[in-house]
């Protein structure tokens, strides 16, 4: 093909979709090298896009020596250090990162100080096979802090321009903590993403000032960000009763436009002491006018963030992972309109008088596409009558089911498009099943629902699953509108034989499909 008439800017196109996709950045800088060797033309064009990247992997190993792979001396030799946009560095260490992290920063001054184009870091520290790098977290086996700061310096000398940085792996090794709150510490004025695993706490006066999407852990609380800029924010391994006081210490906080929330709370209470200055466990009410998505974990007994939370009318998706206490905490809170609701119910037997609850939860809520409920404790049974939400689209149960239960639920919820099961009882074989033979003129009256995908996994001997074979063989003529059947310890064969023989009579049969449940 001639491109010699083609413009420029189409063939910049064609170059940027023809990029790899791969997730490391190794393995991604040399699938885009190929692109350069198409023609010279290509070459040109396309040599600052493929060198947008720098990628530096050192990796101690034991008796002092290491191994080094990057793409810094070939960025060097095209003279592309300043067409770099983001780098990728990883250290494994064998009892601290610094080392090799100053190498690596040192290796990049000497390549060239032009690193002006470059604006996010993904940094992952690992300790190496062989290292004696500390997994204790009680400030001991650490760097000295004054060295953490010094490398945090020099990063911030050769990276001066970062808007995104990535931390991983990080969040057990004791020698990692020093470096993490000085590297978020010299670029918080600056940052707009910022994730780090690592509990870490800024130096004293610091706060992320200009940060839209965070993803941090709760230590002795949480860095200090100004909720104003905060578009995302994810909150992992805080005790459900932290304190708020890293967005201020007022009694209301607003995040004006905060779209994405999420929270993954432990079960342990939060430290009584002060936090980020703050009392804690005050109770602070939370504004979120214009919040499009919220997910919380909460395995604890009480959940104040959703108490205290003033939501919008309407959002996209709202889910909801707690133990039966929290739900009955929350039974009068009043959901907005939302696209997606799911409630998701964990821990012990002493949830059976959840469902009143969990009712009133979903009668007062309003979700235009999918409404589901996941009934997650394997010690809580469900029974027919437990759940009541007619519009209820989607249901799982965990807790040992039996089939007269499941036939009953999936009857009296019309709504339904997906009902899954994680332990379906078959003692003996269910009394109430009736199964004509092919070609029989007494067609089977279909269940009223709009079921597309059953999912069920069968535990026992060899014999329960046979058992459930009738079983489904009544579920699919009984369901039209049934798309996939996903069973897990089923024979299949006998089922795909039966589809054969009825498919004639009962057409929507040659739309399902048997799939083996991983």
């Amino acid at each position: 093909m001639d491109i010699h008439g083609v413009p420029d800017d189409v063939l910049i196109l064609v170059l940027q979709a023809s990029r790899s996709l791969a997730s490391s950045a190794r393995r991604a800088f040399k699938d885009d090298l190929r692109l350069l060797s198409v023609c010279r033309r290509w070459r040109q064009l396309g040599t600052r896009m493929v060198y947008d990247h720098l990628f530096i992997r050192h990796t101690e190993a034991p008796k002092g020596h290491a191994e080094t792979a990057t793409n810094l001396g070939l960025i060097a030799l095209n003279g592309c250090a300043g067409a770099v946009k983001w780098a990728e560095i990883s250290i494994g260490f064998s009892s601290t990162p610094l080392g090799g992290l100053a190498g690596a920063v040192d290796a990049m001054r000497r390549a060239g100080n032009a690193w002006r184009a470059l604006r996010s870091l993904r940094l992952g520290l690992h300790p190496a096979a062989g290292g004696n790098a500390a997994e204790s977290d009680d400030g001991g086996g650490g760097d000295s802090d004054g060295d953490a700061r010094a490398a945090a310096l020099a990063c911030y000398s050769t990276m001066p321009r970062l808007r995104q940085l990535h931390i991983a792996g990080s969040d057990k090794w004791a020698p990692a903590r020093p470096l993490c709150e000085h590297l978020a510490g010299v670029y918080a004025d600056q940052l707009q993403q910022f994730s780090c695993l690592r509990p870490l706490s800024l130096p004293q006066g610091r706060a992320f000032a200009q940060l839209q999407d965070a993803s941090v852990s709760h230590g002795p609380g949480l860095p200090r960000m100004c909720p104003g800029s905060l578009r995302r924010l994810a909150v992992t391994g805080a005790p459900a009763d932290h304190s708020w006081a890293a967005f201020g210490a007022e009694p209301e906080t607003t995040f004006p436009g905060l779209r994405v929330l999420r929270l993954d709370y432990t079960t342990a209470r939060a430290p009584s002491r002060t936090e980020g200055g703050s009392v804690g466990r005050r109770r602070q009410r939370l504004h979120l006018p214009v919040l499009r998505v919220l997910k919380v974990v909460c395995p604890a007994r009480a959940c104040p963030a959703l108490d205290y939370a003033v939501l919008p009318a309407s959002m996209d998706s709202v889910s909801i992972r707690a133990t039966a206490a929290v739900f009955r905490s929350i039974a009068g809170m009043r959901l907005p309109a939302v696209r997606r609701l799911m409630l998701a119910v964990v821990g012990g037997p002493d949830g059976e008088d959840v469902f009143p609850s969990i009712n009133r939860i979903l009668a007062g809520a309003r979700a235009s596409k999918t409404k589901a409920l996941h009934v997650e404790s394997s010690a809580l049974p469900v029974s027919a009558e437990a759940i009541e939400c007619a519009d209820l689209t989607r249901l799982y149960v965990a807790a040992p089911t039996g089939v007269g239960t499941m036939l009953q639920l999936v009857q009296r919820l019309p709504s339904l498009t997906h009902i899954g099961f994680s332990y379906l009882e078959l003692p003996r074989a269910y009394a109430g099943i009736g199964i004509p033979g092919p070609g029989e003129r007494c067609p089977v009256e279909p269940f009223g629902t709009r079921l597309e995908q059953f999912d069920v996994r069968i535990r026992g001997s060899a014999r329960s699953s046979e058992l459930f074979v009738p079983v489904a063989k009544f579920l699919l003529l009984k369901i039209p509108t049934l798309a996939t059947f996903l069973a897990s310890n089923v024979p299949r064969d006998p089922l795909v034989v039966f589809i054969g023989e009825y498919s004639a009579q009962y057409p929507h049969l040659g739309k399902v499909a048997i799939e083996p449940r991983e």
